[in-house]
């Protein structure tokens, strides 16, 4: 299976690691002009633990891992990915909802082995949707796992992540 890198991601890579002959130094200008490829191309950060981390380590009690405090200990230390130059991060997380007088629309994905989520949940969730009449689109993929578009998952599955983006993509468009 190849992955292809953003060019970004392989310039600081090369320049992070990069210590043989033709590495970076500061003098000939490539680690500035690699910040401001890096500046320009915002990095995206596709994983969040915070929630888990909290429900796992603090009881649910956010005063007990304050992301405002550094965190070296979970993924998710705000100084720390600051001082590494993300531009973003995603959060995704499944939250039982009471869409009762809701009306935006909705895109769902799931794993049809998803640990975290039984198929009675999904049913209810999807049930609980049709019933209020909300303009839902719900797109299950078969023989996939948790984290599956995700690439740096074992779970991961190429089509079917691809499949996640164009529909993500498509469904963003059209509603926008």
């Amino acid at each position: 299976m190849h992955r292809k890198l953003p060019m970004t991601a392989i310039a600081l890579a090369a320049l992070t690691l990069g210590a043989g002959p033709g590495a970076a130094r500061q003098g000939d200008g490539l680690m500035e002009r690699a910040r401001a490829l890096h500046r320009s191309s915002p990095l995206v950060d596709g994983h969040n633990d915070y929630p888990w981390e909290v429900r796992q380590r603090a009881g649910l009690d956010l005063d007990k891992l304050d992301i405002r405090q550094p965190q070296p200990s979970i993924m998710t230390d705000i100084p720390r990915l600051r001082a590494g130059g993300l531009g973003a991060q995603f959060w995704s997380v499944y939250v039982p909802v009471d869409f009762a007088g809701a009306s935006a629309s909705y895109q769902i994905h799931y794993a049809e082995k998803d640990r975290f989520i039984s198929p009675d949940e999904a049913a209810f969730m999807e049930a609980t949707m049709g019933l209020e009449d909300l303009d839902v689109t719900i797109h299950t993929y078969p023989g996939t796992e948790h984290g599956f578009a995700d690439p740096e998952s074992p779970a991961y599955d190429e089509e079917a992540a691809a499949m996640v983006l164009s529909r993500a993509t498509s469904f963003l468009k059209e509603r926008l």
